[in-house]
């Protein structure tokens, strides 16, 4: 619940701060505060803002801001690196996709599009058939954890699902 605390100006008029506090247990975990000149208008943004704070993955973009999938990976490696039984493969193309252009894209709103487009640009380059598989495949495991941890990465009908039907398909339509 918000507090609302009211202040006197220096020319006589009151400004009124709603104050946002969420704590675990006895500790702060997210604290946040904006002044306004009316009351109502206090107490409105301090129930939106609580609103928008219970929602999944919210309270996380607030304490930490939009993760690019570049960070999002590089969580990934250092979370389950030493409890999943992975080859050294996977570490080296997630590794890749953290140092790619696609490392800097916003990982909330990547989209199977923007995933199709990384693996046309590989086939352009040399790449073959193979690393196609894996270039769509290293992102799942990344986004499932993510989903796990409480961010809303989106779900445009799971992106890595979608550009894995059709990643052989294209500018015409034939593979």
């Amino acid at each position: 619940m918000a507090t609302i605390r009211a202040g006197k100006q220096s020319d006589g008029t009151t400004r009124y701060t709603a104050i946002i506090r969420i704590r675990k247990r006895r500790t702060i975990i997210y604290q946040e505060y904006k002044t306004f000149a009316l009351r109502t208008a206090a107490v409105s943004w301090a129930k939106h803002r609580e609103v928008e704070l219970e929602k999944p993955g919210s309270l996380y973009r607030a304490q930490h801001g939009t993760p690019t999938l570049a960070e999002l990976m590089r969580w990934y490696i250092d979370t389950f690196k030493t409890i999943s039984k992975w080859q050294r493969s996977q570490q080296t193309h997630l590794e890749f996709l953290e140092r790619h252009a696609i490392g800097k894209a916003n990982a909330l709103t990547l989209t199977s599009a923007m995933l199709i487009d990384h693996v046309r640009s590989r086939r352009v380059n040399g790449t073959g058939p193979g690393q196609d598989n894996v270039a769509i495949a290293a992102p799942a495991g990344v986004f499932d954890k993510g989903r796990r941890r409480g961010l809303a990465l989106r779900r445009d009908g799971n992106a890595t699902h979608r550009a894995r039907h059709t990643r052989g398909t294209s500018a015409n339509g034939f593979h």
